[in-house]
């Protein structure tokens, strides 16, 4: 199956936000996640809130994709959970060796990593397609998470208090403690991130479905208008918009700037401006995992070791950020091949 423009788009803007934002952080003396301006309080959200939204979306939405290509070569169910499950198990492996070697092994056990969130989220998405809901049902078991997702997460921790969030590698609690964050307390977990994945999988499947695709793509843009209206208007009459809690209004927020970022430019007349998103985007939606890693090993790794990590000041910092975008996104585009 020929790729899906939007879905690199996409993901391209996640990485771009993620890593340039990050970039900054390492360089910078201010806390892009707790000082002014860039920390939103009213929100109690970074700058690049969306990425989380962007990035899952894109994830699920590649997954989709990939089982309907293979559906269509004639893979069977065994077949294709072989390969969810090595390719996404591979994810989390390779997260545990990333994030001990880069931080610690708390890191790890308490899912605090994106890369190991994506591979556990992936194969409870399987397991969940492979009952073939219809998408009517995808769209409820999707509103259904965002509803009890904040009221579930105070439960497990006081159901699973006795276990820590972080042991010792050889403590006898350890692999209980990781499976209770892998699945629920975990910032990464599936309680978390399943409902963004499913809806990744769910636009994707829509739009190969849909006859009109540019019809869709302007459904897809007022459904995000609404949703973002809504999430405002609660925000404002009923309860603050809270990223961390991951209150409904605050999904609903983040999913609205996918669903913008996909239709804005699907609605886009071929032309100057198109090529030029592309260009600027699709080296980071074609090669996400390369440029995760390359920003935490390139940047943050050898500031850390030379004691230089958050002394420099803004101009500084938002230089830094850029000439390192600018090269990644040149290295990226030479890797990809694109002309």
């Amino acid at each position: 199956m020929a790729r899906i423009t939007f879905v690199d788009i996409a993901r391209g803007l996640a990485i771009l936000q993620m890593a340039g934002w990050q970039v900054f952080d390492f360089f910078s003396t201010k806390n892009v996640y707790a000082d002014a301006p860039f920390f939103i309080r009213a929100f109690n959200m970074p700058p690049h809130f969306s990425v989380l939204a962007l990035f899952l979306a894109t994830s699920g939405a590649g997954l989709f994709l990939s089982l309907k290509s293979r559906k269509k070569r004639g893979a069977s169910w065994k077949q294709n959970a072989a390969h969810v499950l090595v390719h996404y198990g591979f994810y989390i492996a390779f997260s545990a060796l990333f994030t001990t070697l880069m931080w610690d092994f708390c890191m790890f056990q308490s899912w605090s990593e994106a890369i190991q969130g994506v591979g556990i989220t992936a194969l409870v998405s399987f397991a969940l397609l492979s009952c073939k809901p219809s998408k009517r049902t995808l769209l409820v078991i999707i509103m259904g998470l965002v509803i009890v997702q904040p009221i579930i997460k105070p439960l497990v921790y006081d159901a699973s208090a006795q276990f820590p969030v972080c042991t010792g590698v050889r403590d006898a609690s350890v692999m209980p403690s990781m499976v209770i964050n892998a699945l629920f307390r975990g910032f990464f977990s599936p309680l978390n991130l399943l409902p963004l994945f499913l809806v990744g999988v769910l636009v994707a499947w829509a739009y190969t479905d849909a006859k009109n695709k540019r019809a869709f793509m302007h459904k897809i843009r007022n459904i995000a208008l609404v949703l973002t209206l809504f999430a405002l208007f609660t925000h404002v009459a009923i309860a603050p918009i809270n990223f961390y809690a991951r209150n409904p209004h605050s999904v609903m927020l983040e999913v609205s700037v996918f669903l913008f970022a996909v239709s804005l430019y699907e609605l886009l007349r071929t032309g100057a401006l198109k090529r030029i998103i592309s260009r600027i985007l699709v080296p980071y939606g074609q090669n996400p995992l390369l440029a995760y890693l390359a920003h935490f090993i390139l940047v943050l790794k050898p500031l850390q070791l030379l004691g230089l990590e958050s002394t420099f000041g803004l101009v500084a910092s938002l230089v830094g950020a850029f000439v390192f975008m600018i090269g990644l996104n040149v290295v990226l585009t030479k890797w990809i091949g694109i002309t």
